[in-house]
């Protein structure tokens, strides 16, 4: 592996996405993480784990998140808690997805840049879609996002950069990044 914060990577083939998202998330302890989901047509963010507990990946988030028809429109999915994240991407729709784990306990802080950012999410348009669950809103751009949480004015993404050191320069270079937490807004 080329980088200290990657404790796992890899290719996993669609047919077996599922069953392989299932066994790295129990094996790597995921608690209390979140996900959020790139698809062709729209993002998802969701809590993976509620209340502690493990939320497996019972119908609701078979059919919302890995369902034959879902995993056909996706292009990156990352399940992730406040130490590491399991992120799943592939750049073409039908090629083989690669993954990889970024724990933060296995990268000195230093290495390691910390911000919190506002979610773009358009407020005059307001809420598009909401229920008990969730609440659809709509990007500056035009994009969907389906969020967790109601209170959206405010709502940030908090993001970790790791930055290395090319071994020629020693020039620093933010190398690759990872979602730690989505915060709900204010209002």
């Amino acid at each position: 592996m080329k980088y200290d914060w990657v404790t796992q990577e890899g290719r996993i083939e669609e047919r077996v996405l599922r069953n392989e998202i299932k066994n790295i998330v129990k094996n790597q302890k995921l608690s209390n993480a979140q996900i959020v989901a790139f698809y062709t047509d729209e993002i998802v963010i969701d809590l993976f784990w509620k209340n502690g507990r493990e939320a497996e990946l019972n119908r609701e988030m078979e059919k919302n998140f890995l369902s034959q028809e879902r995993l056909r429109l996706l292009l990156e999915l990352r399940i992730f808690n406040e130490a590491k994240e399991l992120k799943i991407w592939r750049s073409v729709i039908g090629e083989t997805f690669f993954f990889r784990i970024a724990d933060d306990k296995k990268i000195n802080e230093e290495n390691q840049f910390k911000v919190e950012n506002y979610l773009d999410i358009d407020e005059k348009v307001g809420k598009l879609e909401e229920n008990n669950n969730f609440v659809v809103v709509q990007s500056t751009r035009g994009g969907r996002y389906k969020l967790p949480f109601h209170k959206i004015h405010n709502a940030k993404v908090k993001i970790t950069h790791y930055i290395d050191y090319y071994e020629e320069t020693g020039q620093a270079s933010l190398e690759d990044w990872r979602i730690v937490k989505i915060v709900e807004g204010e209002k």
